[in-house]
């Protein structure tokens, strides 16, 4: 086997395992999970991508799995998508909230795209928002998940800040929270 055709046979298999790896698994005994080594990033380095163009297939073959428990690209001008799978188990129950908490209050613009049954729905959060303006009124940049028992979401989030873009994310049980 030549070295070309070992080289693209690894680069496949590593996408399986970046892929397999990037989900988020909730069951009935979830409480809190650090989401750091379970979710993928993009680079968007002109900041002009939208949540269209994230969404093409283009674009999904860029992600890139985590390998820390949180994402630190220090002080730079560029922009992140942050790609969050999540599979929930049948066994939950619907009255089980969901929070994703981005544990540093630090970053200016927040914009988390959440799955919704028509599409996505926008919700806004960064250092620039207004406690008065916000889902929770927290520190922490927080935002609801849906809860869809037996069901696999995926939720975007893009991230730009003049401070240092640490993304560290935890997914909290509204009870936990």
């Amino acid at each position: 086997m030549g070295f070309g055709l070992r080289t693209a046979l690894f680069t496949l298999l590593m996408s399986f395992v970046s892929n397999a790896a990037a989900l988020i698994e909730i069951d009935r005994n979830t409480q809190k999970l650090v989401a750091g080594k379970s979710i993928t990033y993009l680079a968007d380095i002109s900041g002009d991508l939208h949540l269209e163009d994230i969404l093409s297939d283009e674009h999904q073959q860029k992600f890139l799995p985590s390998t820390k428990k949180a994402l630190n690209f220090g002080f730079t001008d560029t922009t992140y998508w942050i790609k969050v799978d999540i599979a929930f188990d049948s066994q939950l129950t619907q009255s089980t909230d969901w929070i994703m908490e981005i544990a540093y209050p630090l970053l200016d613009d927040i914009a988390f795209f959440r799955q919704e049954t028509q599409g996505y729905k926008k919700y806004v959060a960064g250092d620039t928002i207004p406690f008065s303006e916000r889902a929770i009124e927290y520190p922490n940049p927080v935002f609801h998940i849906t809860n869809e028992p037996g069901k696999r979401v995926t939720h975007y989030l893009r991230v730009n800040s003049s401070s240092s873009l640490q993304i560290p994310i935890t997914i909290w049980s509204s009870d936990s929270f």
